[in-house]
């Protein structure tokens, strides 16, 4: 009697191979990712290329790993209504961004070297005549005539 109702509730497997497959399969993904990271697609180009990548593989991995393919039919369509709400949340993240303005953004200015060196040479000078003042402030009293403490013995 189990057996009967055990052979009713048989799903397909993922094999060892398949998981190998999919695993591959991620790795191609993050490569792919990592290419794509040293591209110049634009503004947003980029952003949506990889996540467009991470989408492909968080599917990989819910329907093999998480085993979604071996679950019931429902389990599947929350999985897909939660993937539609998530890409609502960021169709409408990037709408606003996108509506943004880039006048209120300061420019950044760019340095010189030879600027930033002056800067490291004046915060060296400035810290050089610091540790010499104060050198100098420790000998005062000597220097003046004032008797240096006693040695003890």
């Amino acid at each position: 009697m189990a057996d009967a109702s055990h052979s009713n509730h048989e799903h397909a497997h993922t094999s060892t191979f398949g998981y190998l497959m999919v695993f591959l399969a991620l790795m191609v993904g993050t490569a792919l990712t990592v290419w794509i990271s040293f591209m110049n697609l634009g503004k947003l180009g980029n952003a949506l290329a990889a996540l467009a990548i991470a989408c492909c593989k968080a599917s990989l991995v819910l329907y093999f790993f998480m085993h979604v393919r071996e679950s019931a039919r429902i389990i599947g369509v929350i999985a897909f209504g939660s993937f539609l709400w998530l890409s609502i949340l960021f169709i409408f993240t990037l709408g606003d961004y996108l509506s943004r303005s880039d006048k209120w953004i300061p420019k950044a200015q760019a340095f010189d070297p030879a600027d930033i060196r002056r800067l490291e040479l004046d915060e060296k000078w400035r810290q050089y005549q610091h540790d010499l003042r104060f050198s100098k402030q420790d000998e005062a009293p000597a220097a003046h005539g004032a008797e240096a403490p006693a040695a003890a013995h």
